[in-house]
């Protein structure tokens, strides 16, 4: 319900790309939960990790972790989607503090980092 009366209402029109995407960006920060946040009779609810806007227009991915003050991003024109690519990744463990292009830091990954059991 904030956000929705933040983005019409409050933001002023941007007159750039980055503009909007701080807009937005702005808008989430304010919508977001808490870091550490928890409430012991609702045990779904956990903090946001991660923000992100995908611009379609300039085909970018921004995001930005909520352990992190960086706002980082990646052109999706960039990175090989094709089958024969591999799955790829950033490893935030090892590098926490990433900002800025990010779109060249990729790596080749088997799992992307997620544990899959049977």
């Amino acid at each position: 319900m904030r956000g929705a009366y933040y983005l019409p209402i409050v933001l002023p029109d941007p007159e750039n790309t980055a503009e909007a995407i701080a807009g937005i960006l702005s808008v989430m920060r304010n919508t977001s939960q808490p870091f550490g946040l928890s409430d012991p009779t609702r045990p779904n609810l956990s903090f946001t990790r991660w923000r992100t806007v995908a611009d379609w227009t300039n085909m970018v991915y921004d995001f930005e972790s909520t352990t992190s003050p960086n706002v980082i991003w990646a052109n999706l024109d960039n990175l090989d989607f094709s089958e024969d690519a591999g799955v790829h990744r950033l490893d935030f463990k090892e590098n926490p503090n990433r900002t800025g292009d990010v779109t060249g830091q990729f790596e080749p990954s088997e799992t992307c980092g997620l544990k899959i059991s049977n």
